[in-house]
């Protein structure tokens, strides 16, 4: 793999040049074994043109560099300094390429919020903390809002991770059940019709349909049909999902009236949008502006709708609690809470306060979902083992009775 190098050299000239080596890391060892100082490393085609390609961070590690650089800060070293320490002492190649994105804008003069927005590392940095960041920068607070950050990310790693462990044993019980199915109607079932046919007899329905559903799915015509059918549907969906506004914006209402998806949505997106207006508010934002980095972090449309027309209004002089109590933004509660916040003059206390309590909401919420999805499968899985056992005995019921 080839990369493009500007390093400077001990005499302190710098030397410009096309390196080979098998990824990024490896490429700054050997670079730093010859000169004094990387001051550019990019990733090269054959034809020697810079690819395009955007770093890709986990969300876990994108937290603990926001907590270390914040950490380094806070004892006094200049920023420069610091984005070259984690880029060489990181673990995580996207990482380093990336910090070394940042570290070569940065030395040159740049604002860290704008080398955060540059094409390779946009898709690691979203616009909350863009704009954290940058208030930092503005305000003289650029710790506070690093560490702001870091927790903002702790708190969506946690959500995400609860969501994640809840949905873990209801999916792998429901493949398990799939599983023992496919196995029962693929494996076994075309022996017991070989068996089923030698007896003479009439079959009964459920014989009859399993040993119909057993041939229909060993049948490749029939498999690699519905396989296409599901394939096409499944991208028009997703096509449509990208290109039809207001099929989103269905879509996303009907999830928020489900009985139980629905108001573990409402949770979920106001726990985040909570936490990022108290974040915001603690380093020193305005209240407008805190509660448009808001908005960026709520990925129901439907939701997100109402929250702008409460925007809206508020923008124009109406009271943030009447506007959001006005267009059911969120639930009476929090609408309370933000009220009397308002009153003391403690919004981002109070509103910290609520996204934790939010927060073991959703967390309790998934459990006792999760507590309700198991005995429905398990129902599920009795239906079917009494269907599949009802197929294969009762033929063998009934050439006992005819004996």
């Amino acid at each position: 793999m080839w990369y493009k190098y500007r390093a400077k050299r001990g005499d302190g000239l710098t030397e410009s040049g096309y390196m080979n080596a098998p990824n990024l890391v490896d490429a700054k060892k050997q670079l730093a074994a010859k000169f004094v100082a990387v001051l550019e490393l990019s990733e090269q085609d054959k034809s020697g043109k810079a690819k395009d390609k955007p770093f890709r961070v986990a969300p876990d590690v994108v937290s603990g560099f926001f907590r270390r650089l914040a950490t380094m800060l806070n004892a006094g070293l200049p920023l420069a300094q610091c984005l070259d320490y984690l880029a060489n002492s990181e673990s995580d190649p996207q990482l380093v390429g990336a910090l070394e994105e940042i570290h070569t804008q940065v030395s040159s003069g740049q604002r860290f919020s704008m080398a955060m927005t540059m094409p390779a590392v946009r898709g690691i940095f979203s616009k909350v903390m863009v704009g954290l960041v940058q208030l930092g920068e503005n305000t003289g607070a650029l710790v506070d809002s690093l560490f702001r950050i870091a927790e903002l990310c702790e708190t969506q790693l946690r959500l995400r991770r609860a969501v994640i462990s809840a949905l873990t044993y209801p999916a792998f019980l429901f493949l398990a059940i799939l599983a023992m199915g496919l196995f029962f109607t693929l494996v076994l079932a075309p022996g017991d019709a070989s068996l089923f046919s030698s007896l003479g007899s009439e079959l009964p329905g459920p014989t009859k349909m399993m040993i119909s559903l057993s041939q229909k799915l060993r049948s490749p015509t029939w498999v690699i049909g519905v396989c296409g059918l599901v394939l096409l549907g499944y991208l028009m969906f997703v096509r449509r999902m990208r290109s039809d506004e207001a099929f989103q914006l269905r879509l996303h209402g009907i999830a928020l009236r489900i009985p139980i998806l629905g108001p573990l949505i409402v949770k979920t997106v106001s726990a985040q949008m909570l936490y990022v207006l108290a974040c915001s508010l603690e380093v020193g934002m305005s209240t407008s502006d805190a509660l448009k980095l808001a908005r960026e972090v709520c990925t129901n449309l439907q939701f997100r709708k109402r929250f702008d027309l409460a925007l809206a209004d508020f923008r124009e002089g109406t009271d943030l609690a009447e506007s959001l109590q006005r267009y059911e933004v969120f639930p009476h509660l929090v609408i309370t809470m933000i009220h009397m916040g308002l009153e003391v003059g403690s919004l981002e206390l109070v509103l910290a306060k609520i996204s934790v309590l939010y927060e073991e909401d959703v967390t309790s919420s998934l459990t006792a979902a999760t507590q309700l999805a198991e005995p429905i499968l398990l129902a599920f899985a009795g239906a079917m083992s009494a269907f599949l056992a009802l197929a294969t005995l009762l033929p063998i019921i009934n050439v006992v009775n005819t004996i």
